[in-house]
Protein backbone atom coordinates (compact mmCIF):
# COMPACT_ATOMS: atom_id res chain seq x y z
CA UNK A 1 0.00 0.00 0.00
CA UNK A 2 2.79 2.54 1.15
CA UNK A 3 4.63 1.99 -2.48
CA UNK A 4 1.58 3.13 -4.33
CA UNK A 5 0.69 6.26 -2.19
CA UNK A 6 4.39 7.36 -2.08
CA UNK A 7 5.30 7.03 -6.02
CA UNK A 8 2.10 8.91 -6.47
CA UNK A 9 3.19 11.58 -3.89
CA UNK A 10 6.67 11.44 -5.66
CA UNK A 11 5.46 11.82 -9.03
CA UNK A 12 3.04 14.45 -8.52
CA UNK A 13 5.37 16.37 -5.69
CA UNK A 14 8.03 16.27 -8.66
CA UNK A 15 5.76 17.84 -11.10
CA UNK A 16 3.98 20.61 -8.39
CA UNK A 17 7.65 21.98 -7.17
CA UNK A 18 8.83 22.17 -11.13
CA UNK A 19 5.54 23.92 -11.66
CA UNK A 20 6.51 26.51 -8.53
CA UNK A 21 9.48 27.16 -9.03
CA UNK A 22 10.53 26.36 -12.75
CA UNK A 23 13.22 23.82 -11.67
CA UNK A 24 14.14 21.15 -9.00
CA UNK A 25 17.35 22.23 -7.99
CA UNK A 26 15.49 23.97 -5.32
CA UNK A 27 15.39 23.21 -1.26
CA UNK A 28 11.74 21.54 -1.80
CA UNK A 29 13.03 19.49 -5.03
CA UNK A 30 15.92 18.22 -3.06
CA UNK A 31 14.14 16.70 -0.35
CA UNK A 32 11.13 15.68 -2.69
CA UNK A 33 13.88 13.55 -4.22
CA UNK A 34 15.53 12.68 -0.73
CA UNK A 35 12.69 11.99 1.41
CA UNK A 36 9.73 10.75 -0.77
CA UNK A 37 11.85 9.04 -3.53
CA UNK A 38 14.09 7.08 -0.91
CA UNK A 39 10.63 6.31 0.95
CA UNK A 40 9.33 5.09 -2.29
CA UNK A 41 12.64 3.24 -2.76
CA UNK A 42 12.45 1.97 0.37
CA UNK A 43 8.74 0.81 0.19
CA UNK A 44 9.37 -1.66 -2.72
CA UNK A 45 11.17 -3.93 -0.48
CA UNK A 46 14.03 -5.01 -2.41
CA UNK A 47 15.23 -6.61 0.73
CA UNK A 48 13.26 -8.19 2.96
CA UNK A 49 12.07 -5.37 5.04
CA UNK A 50 9.18 -5.21 7.54
CA UNK A 51 6.26 -3.40 6.80
CA UNK A 52 6.43 0.29 7.52
CA UNK A 53 3.11 0.65 10.28
CA UNK A 54 0.32 3.07 9.44
CA UNK A 55 1.56 5.45 11.86
CA UNK A 56 5.32 5.39 10.45
CA UNK A 57 3.43 5.85 7.33
CA UNK A 58 1.58 8.69 7.81
CA UNK A 59 4.03 10.46 9.82
CA UNK A 60 6.43 9.59 6.63
CA UNK A 61 4.30 11.28 4.56
CA UNK A 62 2.88 14.10 6.91
CA UNK A 63 6.17 15.73 7.50
CA UNK A 64 6.56 15.73 3.26
CA UNK A 65 3.39 17.92 3.41
CA UNK A 66 4.43 20.12 6.43
CA UNK A 67 7.87 20.49 4.70
CA UNK A 68 5.60 21.92 1.23
CA UNK A 69 3.46 23.80 3.67
CA UNK A 70 6.48 25.71 5.02
CA UNK A 71 7.98 26.20 1.74
CA UNK A 72 4.65 27.88 0.37
CA UNK A 73 4.50 30.45 2.84
CA UNK A 74 8.51 30.89 2.55
CA UNK A 75 7.28 31.79 -1.17
CA UNK A 76 4.73 34.72 -0.43
CA UNK A 77 7.74 36.54 1.26
CA UNK A 78 8.70 39.33 -0.85
CA UNK A 79 12.35 38.79 -2.02
CA UNK A 80 13.78 41.86 -3.97
CA UNK A 81 16.13 40.57 -6.40
CA UNK A 82 19.83 42.55 -6.41
CA UNK A 83 20.07 44.94 -9.13
CA UNK A 84 23.68 45.85 -8.35
CA UNK A 85 25.41 43.07 -9.53
CA UNK A 86 28.73 43.27 -11.37
CA UNK A 87 31.09 40.48 -13.20
CA UNK A 88 33.60 42.53 -11.55
CA UNK A 89 32.60 42.81 -8.46
CA UNK A 90 31.76 39.26 -8.15
CA UNK A 91 35.24 38.05 -9.29
CA UNK A 92 36.61 40.69 -6.37
CA UNK A 93 35.06 38.50 -3.75
CA UNK A 94 35.45 35.28 -5.48
CA UNK A 95 39.59 35.95 -5.20
CA UNK A 96 39.18 37.27 -2.02
CA UNK A 97 37.43 34.11 -1.00
CA UNK A 98 40.20 32.13 -2.78
CA UNK A 99 42.72 32.96 -0.41
CA UNK A 100 41.20 31.67 2.86
CA UNK A 101 39.80 28.70 0.59
CA UNK A 102 43.42 27.89 -0.21
CA UNK A 103 44.69 28.55 3.41
CA UNK A 104 42.00 25.58 4.70
CA UNK A 105 43.20 23.35 2.09
CA UNK A 106 47.00 23.80 2.81
CA UNK A 107 46.37 23.62 6.74
CA UNK A 108 43.71 20.42 6.50
CA UNK A 109 46.41 18.59 4.05
CA UNK A 110 49.12 19.65 6.40
CA UNK A 111 47.58 18.43 9.78
CA UNK A 112 46.90 15.19 7.76
CA UNK A 113 51.06 14.65 6.80
CA UNK A 114 51.13 15.21 10.59
CA UNK A 115 48.90 12.75 11.77
CA UNK A 116 50.65 10.17 9.64
CA UNK A 117 53.69 10.41 10.76
CA UNK A 118 52.12 10.44 14.21
CA UNK A 119 49.99 7.41 13.80
CA UNK A 120 53.07 5.83 11.85
CA UNK A 121 55.25 6.36 15.25
CA UNK A 122 52.88 5.43 17.47
CA UNK A 123 51.52 1.82 16.29
CA UNK A 124 53.98 1.05 13.13
CA UNK A 125 52.72 1.31 9.69
CA UNK A 126 52.26 -2.24 9.39
CA UNK A 127 49.22 -1.75 11.61
CA UNK A 128 47.97 1.92 10.22
CA UNK A 129 47.79 0.12 6.97
CA UNK A 130 45.77 -3.04 8.13
CA UNK A 131 42.80 -3.64 7.06
CA UNK A 132 41.12 -3.96 10.73
CA UNK A 133 39.55 -0.78 10.60
CA UNK A 134 38.09 -1.30 13.93
CA UNK A 135 41.04 -2.01 15.42
CA UNK A 136 42.86 1.31 13.87
CA UNK A 137 40.03 3.12 15.31
CA UNK A 138 40.71 2.09 18.48
CA UNK A 139 44.12 2.66 18.85
CA UNK A 140 43.45 6.02 17.12
CA UNK A 141 40.88 7.31 19.93
CA UNK A 142 43.76 7.11 22.13
CA UNK A 143 46.21 9.52 20.55
CA UNK A 144 45.88 13.39 20.55
CA UNK A 145 42.44 14.69 18.18
CA UNK A 146 43.89 18.15 17.80
CA UNK A 147 45.38 17.39 14.29
CA UNK A 148 42.39 15.34 13.29
CA UNK A 149 40.07 18.53 13.70
CA UNK A 150 42.83 20.81 11.97
CA UNK A 151 42.28 17.72 9.17
CA UNK A 152 38.31 17.77 8.95
CA UNK A 153 37.62 20.74 9.89
CA UNK A 154 39.17 23.09 7.07
CA UNK A 155 38.78 20.31 4.67
CA UNK A 156 34.94 20.17 4.72
CA UNK A 157 34.91 23.92 5.13
CA UNK A 158 37.07 24.90 2.33
CA UNK A 159 34.79 22.22 0.07
CA UNK A 160 31.46 23.82 1.02
CA UNK A 161 33.43 27.24 0.21
CA UNK A 162 34.51 26.12 -3.07
CA UNK A 163 31.11 25.39 -3.94
CA UNK A 164 30.13 28.77 -3.03
CA UNK A 165 32.33 30.47 -5.52
CA UNK A 166 32.22 27.69 -8.29
CA UNK A 167 28.21 28.21 -8.12
CA UNK A 168 29.38 31.95 -8.09
CA UNK A 169 30.89 31.85 -11.64
CA UNK A 170 34.42 30.72 -10.69
CA UNK A 171 36.20 27.84 -12.78
CA UNK A 172 36.59 24.60 -11.24
CA UNK A 173 40.42 23.56 -11.65
CA UNK A 174 41.45 19.81 -10.54
CA UNK A 175 43.67 21.19 -7.70
CA UNK A 176 40.67 21.98 -5.60
CA UNK A 177 40.05 18.14 -5.42
CA UNK A 178 42.58 17.83 -2.90
CA UNK A 179 40.37 19.44 -0.32
CA UNK A 180 39.21 15.72 0.01
CA UNK A 181 42.32 14.07 0.89
CA UNK A 182 42.25 14.44 4.24
CA UNK A 183 38.44 12.84 5.56
CA UNK A 184 39.28 10.39 2.65
CA UNK A 185 42.03 9.20 4.47
CA UNK A 186 40.33 9.05 7.98
CA UNK A 187 37.99 6.84 6.04
CA UNK A 188 40.05 4.63 4.37
CA UNK A 189 41.96 4.06 8.27
CA UNK A 190 39.15 3.73 10.12
CA UNK A 191 36.02 3.36 7.98
CA UNK A 192 34.35 6.49 9.62
CA UNK A 193 32.54 7.85 6.19
CA UNK A 194 30.14 10.29 7.93
CA UNK A 195 32.61 13.36 7.40
CA UNK A 196 33.65 12.47 3.84
CA UNK A 197 30.22 12.06 2.74
CA UNK A 198 29.36 15.47 4.50
CA UNK A 199 32.50 16.70 2.86
CA UNK A 200 31.25 15.59 -0.41
CA UNK A 201 27.37 16.75 0.06
CA UNK A 202 28.58 20.35 1.27
CA UNK A 203 30.39 21.00 -1.25
CA UNK A 204 27.61 19.58 -4.17
CA UNK A 205 24.69 21.78 -2.10
CA UNK A 206 25.82 24.68 -3.42
CA UNK A 207 26.04 23.76 -6.98
CA UNK A 208 22.29 22.05 -6.27
CA UNK A 209 20.91 24.70 -4.97
CA UNK A 210 22.36 27.68 -6.44
CA UNK A 211 21.81 29.58 -9.91
CA UNK A 212 24.66 30.77 -11.49
CA UNK A 213 24.65 34.50 -12.35
CA UNK A 214 27.62 35.22 -15.11
CA UNK A 215 28.31 35.49 -18.54
CA UNK A 216 30.56 32.37 -18.58
CA UNK A 217 27.58 29.79 -19.97
CA UNK A 218 29.77 27.22 -19.45
CA UNK A 219 29.54 27.20 -15.87
CA UNK A 220 25.54 25.76 -15.77
CA UNK A 221 27.02 22.44 -17.99
CA UNK A 222 29.82 22.41 -15.43
CA UNK A 223 27.90 22.11 -12.33
CA UNK A 224 25.82 19.49 -13.83
CA UNK A 225 28.52 17.40 -14.80
CA UNK A 226 30.67 17.87 -11.56
CA UNK A 227 27.43 16.91 -10.00
CA UNK A 228 26.67 13.91 -11.70
CA UNK A 229 30.25 13.19 -11.24
CA UNK A 230 30.57 14.08 -7.22
CA UNK A 231 27.11 11.28 -6.81
CA UNK A 232 28.96 8.60 -8.67
CA UNK A 233 32.10 9.40 -6.97
CA UNK A 234 29.93 9.04 -3.55
CA UNK A 235 28.29 5.75 -4.45
CA UNK A 236 31.46 4.59 -5.25
CA UNK A 237 33.48 5.91 -2.16
CA UNK A 238 30.13 4.22 -0.18
CA UNK A 239 30.52 1.21 -1.68
CA UNK A 240 34.48 0.68 -1.27
CA UNK A 241 34.18 1.60 2.71
CA UNK A 242 31.37 -0.19 2.84
CA UNK A 243 33.46 -3.76 1.55
CA UNK A 244 36.18 -2.76 3.77
CA UNK A 245 34.09 -2.49 7.03
CA UNK A 246 32.87 -6.24 7.19
CA UNK A 247 31.12 -9.87 5.78
CA UNK A 248 27.76 -9.57 4.04
CA UNK A 249 26.53 -12.83 6.03
CA UNK A 250 23.49 -11.58 8.20
CA UNK A 251 22.47 -9.09 5.25
CA UNK A 252 22.59 -12.47 2.50
CA UNK A 253 20.02 -14.81 5.19
CA UNK A 254 17.51 -11.92 4.80
CA UNK A 255 17.61 -11.23 1.41
CA UNK A 256 16.25 -12.07 -2.13
CA UNK A 257 19.48 -10.90 -3.79
CA UNK A 258 23.12 -12.59 -4.53
CA UNK A 259 24.60 -9.03 -5.20
CA UNK A 260 25.99 -8.04 -1.68
CA UNK A 261 27.28 -4.48 -2.57
CA UNK A 262 23.91 -3.92 -3.83
CA UNK A 263 22.32 -5.22 -0.61
CA UNK A 264 23.81 -2.98 1.55
CA UNK A 265 24.19 0.05 -0.44
CA UNK A 266 20.29 -0.23 -0.44
CA UNK A 267 19.85 -0.95 3.09
CA UNK A 268 21.80 2.22 3.94
CA UNK A 269 19.78 4.36 1.67
CA UNK A 270 16.21 2.97 2.98
CA UNK A 271 16.38 1.05 6.06
CA UNK A 272 16.03 3.66 8.21
CA UNK A 273 12.14 4.54 7.02
CA UNK A 274 11.64 0.87 8.54
CA UNK A 275 13.82 1.33 11.43
CA UNK A 276 11.89 4.77 12.93
CA UNK A 277 8.67 2.74 12.49
CA UNK A 278 9.95 -0.39 14.70
CA UNK A 279 11.21 2.26 17.03
CA UNK A 280 8.46 4.08 17.14
CA UNK A 281 6.49 0.97 18.45
CA UNK A 282 8.86 0.72 21.26
CA UNK A 283 9.01 4.89 21.96
CA UNK A 284 8.00 5.37 25.76
CA UNK A 285 7.35 8.65 24.81
CA UNK A 286 9.42 10.38 27.26
CA UNK A 287 10.82 14.00 25.84
CA UNK A 288 14.59 14.79 25.85
CA UNK A 289 13.22 18.68 24.97
CA UNK A 290 16.47 19.26 22.50
CA UNK A 291 19.49 16.88 23.38
CA UNK A 292 18.67 14.67 20.32
CA UNK A 293 18.59 17.44 17.76
CA UNK A 294 20.67 19.82 19.27
CA UNK A 295 23.43 17.80 20.89
CA UNK A 296 26.00 20.67 20.79
CA UNK A 297 24.06 22.93 22.84
CA UNK A 298 23.14 20.51 25.48
CA UNK A 299 27.22 19.47 25.88
CA UNK A 300 28.30 23.00 26.69
CA UNK A 301 25.21 23.52 29.07
CA UNK A 302 26.52 20.46 30.98
CA UNK A 303 30.18 21.86 30.73
CA UNK A 304 28.74 24.76 32.85
CA UNK A 305 26.45 22.47 34.84
CA UNK A 306 23.34 23.97 33.71
CA UNK A 307 22.51 20.92 33.11
CA UNK A 308 23.76 17.68 34.24
CA UNK A 309 23.18 14.30 31.66
CA UNK A 310 24.90 11.25 31.37
CA UNK A 311 28.23 11.56 28.91
CA UNK A 312 27.46 8.12 27.90
CA UNK A 313 23.70 9.73 26.91
CA UNK A 314 25.94 12.21 24.64
CA UNK A 315 28.29 9.76 23.32
CA UNK A 316 25.59 7.08 22.04
CA UNK A 317 23.68 9.91 20.46
CA UNK A 318 26.99 11.26 19.13
CA UNK A 319 28.59 7.98 17.64
CA UNK A 320 25.40 5.71 17.06
CA UNK A 321 21.97 4.65 18.30
CA UNK A 322 21.47 1.49 19.46
CA UNK A 323 20.44 -0.99 16.98
CA UNK A 324 16.87 -2.34 16.31
CA UNK A 325 15.70 -4.79 13.99
CA UNK A 326 14.08 -4.67 10.30
CA UNK A 327 15.02 -7.67 10.34
CA UNK A 328 18.81 -6.83 9.72
CA UNK A 329 20.38 -5.06 12.59
CA UNK A 330 20.03 -0.84 11.95
CA UNK A 331 20.81 1.89 13.92
CA UNK A 332 19.58 5.07 12.25
CA UNK A 333 16.52 6.31 12.35
CA UNK A 334 15.80 9.33 10.18
CA UNK A 335 15.40 13.00 11.94
CA UNK A 336 12.19 12.45 12.83
CA UNK A 337 13.53 10.26 15.49
CA UNK A 338 15.20 12.70 17.19
CA UNK A 339 12.43 15.30 16.28
CA UNK A 340 9.79 12.91 17.98
CA UNK A 341 12.47 11.96 21.14
CA UNK A 342 12.90 15.98 22.00
CA UNK A 343 10.06 17.24 20.92
CA UNK A 344 7.08 15.26 20.70
CA UNK A 345 4.12 15.01 18.21
CA UNK A 346 3.94 18.22 18.34
CA UNK A 347 7.81 18.38 17.41
CA UNK A 348 7.04 16.47 14.23
CA UNK A 349 4.22 19.89 12.95
CA UNK A 350 6.55 22.55 13.82
CA UNK A 351 9.38 21.05 12.83
CA UNK A 352 9.17 19.97 9.29
CA UNK A 353 7.16 23.15 8.59
CA UNK A 354 10.11 25.42 9.83
CA UNK A 355 12.78 23.60 8.02
CA UNK A 356 10.94 24.48 4.87
CA UNK A 357 10.55 27.93 5.22
CA UNK A 358 13.67 28.83 6.49
CA UNK A 359 15.03 26.28 4.30
CA UNK A 360 13.52 28.26 0.45
CA UNK A 361 13.96 31.33 2.39
CA UNK A 362 17.54 30.54 2.27
CA UNK A 363 17.46 30.11 -1.18
CA UNK A 364 15.24 32.79 -2.06
CA UNK A 365 18.27 35.41 -0.43
CA UNK A 366 20.85 33.43 -1.45
CA UNK A 367 19.47 33.64 -5.40
CA UNK A 368 19.12 37.37 -5.18
CA UNK A 369 23.05 37.80 -5.07
CA UNK A 370 25.61 37.16 -8.11
CA UNK A 371 28.66 37.33 -5.65
CA UNK A 372 28.93 35.61 -2.24
CA UNK A 373 27.26 35.94 0.72
CA UNK A 374 26.20 34.62 4.12
CA UNK A 375 22.74 33.08 3.17
CA UNK A 376 25.11 30.78 0.59
CA UNK A 377 26.57 29.22 3.97
CA UNK A 378 22.94 28.88 5.37
CA UNK A 379 21.25 27.39 2.26
CA UNK A 380 24.53 24.72 2.18
CA UNK A 381 23.90 23.80 5.71
CA UNK A 382 20.25 23.46 5.15
CA UNK A 383 20.45 21.69 1.46
CA UNK A 384 22.54 19.32 3.87
CA UNK A 385 20.25 18.60 6.62
CA UNK A 386 17.96 17.39 3.80
CA UNK A 387 20.27 15.63 2.53
CA UNK A 388 21.03 13.32 5.59
CA UNK A 389 17.57 13.73 6.78
CA UNK A 390 16.89 9.98 5.96
CA UNK A 391 20.09 9.28 8.52
CA UNK A 392 20.09 11.77 11.21
CA UNK A 393 19.78 15.41 12.30
CA UNK A 394 23.26 17.10 10.97
CA UNK A 395 22.57 19.78 14.08
CA UNK A 396 23.27 16.81 16.81
CA UNK A 397 26.51 16.42 15.48
CA UNK A 398 29.49 18.71 17.05
CA UNK A 399 31.21 18.46 14.34
CA UNK A 400 29.00 20.27 11.89
CA UNK A 401 28.62 22.80 14.24
CA UNK A 402 32.90 23.40 14.20
CA UNK A 403 32.67 23.15 11.04
CA UNK A 404 29.78 25.96 10.86
CA UNK A 405 31.54 28.24 12.90
CA UNK A 406 35.25 27.88 11.08
CA UNK A 407 33.55 28.56 7.76
CA UNK A 408 31.87 31.78 8.82
CA UNK A 409 34.80 32.33 10.36
CA UNK A 410 37.30 32.37 7.18
CA UNK A 411 34.08 33.91 5.10
CA UNK A 412 34.44 37.00 7.53
CA UNK A 413 37.97 37.47 7.59
CA UNK A 414 38.44 36.49 3.81
CA UNK A 415 35.66 38.33 2.03
CA UNK A 416 36.11 41.69 4.28
CA UNK A 417 32.35 42.97 2.93
CA UNK A 418 29.23 43.09 4.49
CA UNK A 419 27.43 40.15 4.60
CA UNK A 420 23.30 40.60 5.28
CA UNK A 421 23.11 43.59 2.57
CA UNK A 422 19.26 45.21 2.01
CA UNK A 423 17.51 43.26 -0.70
Amino acid sequence: MWFFISLIILVSSLFLTKKIFNTLRSPLGLFTIVWMGLFTLSNMKLVNYYDVSNTAGIIIVSVYYLFLFGTLLANKVKISNNNKYSLAKSELQRKNLMTGIFFSIILSNLSLVFWLIILAKKIGIGVLFSSDMYLNRIIMSDISTVFSYLMYIPSISGSLLLGIVIAKGEKFKLIYLTTFLPTIANALFTGQRSLTIINILLFMMPLFLIKVRTTKKYLSKQQNVMILFLMIALTAFFVLIGNKRGSYTDIMIESKFSNPIFIKTYMYLTGSFVAFSEQLKMWNQELMYGVNTFLPVFKILNFLGVTSYDVSTFNLIESGRLFTSIPMSFNVYTFLWDVISDWGYLGLIICPTLLGFISNLFWKKSNAYGYPTFYDILLSFSGLFLAMSIVYSVTSFTSVLYVFIYTSFIFLVFKNKIIFRKG
